[in-house]
């Protein structure tokens, strides 16, 4: 058994949401930090914590494979049949790829190494944010269970999970909501938000008119 943590809405194939208030980074060294005491809030996944392949890869694969089969109407009949649970290939659906996708992806992230997405602008960012009075929050959409593998990923690329506060929605509440319902803002002289997905990053826009988002644009290694 192992803990769900990959969310459906992680899939970036959807039309990119990207408005004025929001800065695109590829490295943490971007966020600008200028008031005393501010809070940084990060996401995790492919934001910190990144692999050779994100979730695209499995979905393109597998897309290419069902066109293949589609096409051919014949061809290997078990290469995906641990993940797929003996659906009908010829008939699944887009919202069924996506989900084997992702399926997929969560079994690989539990067998292979994680990547640190940008260690050096993170260590420097944390330093400026302790240097202004300010922390530095994680806030993932991961659910509370997978804390022990979440600790244990930390540790793997270098976090010491005890030096930060992480926040898990579960996909329970939206980023935006979570951020209203349990923070006081007034206490922090500045906030920033940073997430690789717009769909999160929205919810804060949104409901969160203050915060500063930044969306960070991870590139794994390897694409094939």
């Amino acid at each position: 058994m192992y803990y769900t943590i990959y969310k459906m809405s992680h899939f970036r194939f959807n039309p990119t949401v990207i408005t004025n208030s929001v800065i695109p980074i590829n490295t943490f060294t971007a966020v600008s930090l200028t008031k005393h005491r501010p809070l940084v809030l990060c996401d995790i996944d492919d934001t910190v914590i990144g692999y050779d392949h994100n979730v695209d890869f499995f979905y393109n694969r597998l897309k290419t494979y069902i066109e293949k089969i589609r096409r051919e109407n014949t061809g290997p009949k078990h290469s995906f049949k641990h993940v797929l649970n003996d659906q009908g290939v010829m008939s699944m659906s887009e919202d069924e790829i996506r989900i084997s996708a992702s399926e997929m992806y969560e079994k690989y992230r539990l067998f292979n190494k994680p990547n640190h997405c940008d260690y050096q602008g993170f260590e420097k960012l944390v330093k400026k944010a302790k240097d202004l009075g300010g922390e530095l929050q994680f806030l993932t959409a991961r659910s509370r269970e997978s804390a022990f593998f979440t600790r244990n990923q930390f540790k793997e690329i270098g976090i010491n999970y005890d030096d930060y506060r992480v926040n898990y929605t579960g996909n329970m509440i939206s980023k935006g909501e979570y951020i209203n319902r349990y923070f006081n803002l007034g206490n922090y002289g500045e906030v920033v938000f940073i997430d690789d997905l717009d769909s999160y990053i929205q919810t804060v826009v949104n409901l969160c008119p203050g915060i500063q988002c930044y969306k960070f644009l991870y590139s794994p290694n390897k694409e094939n």
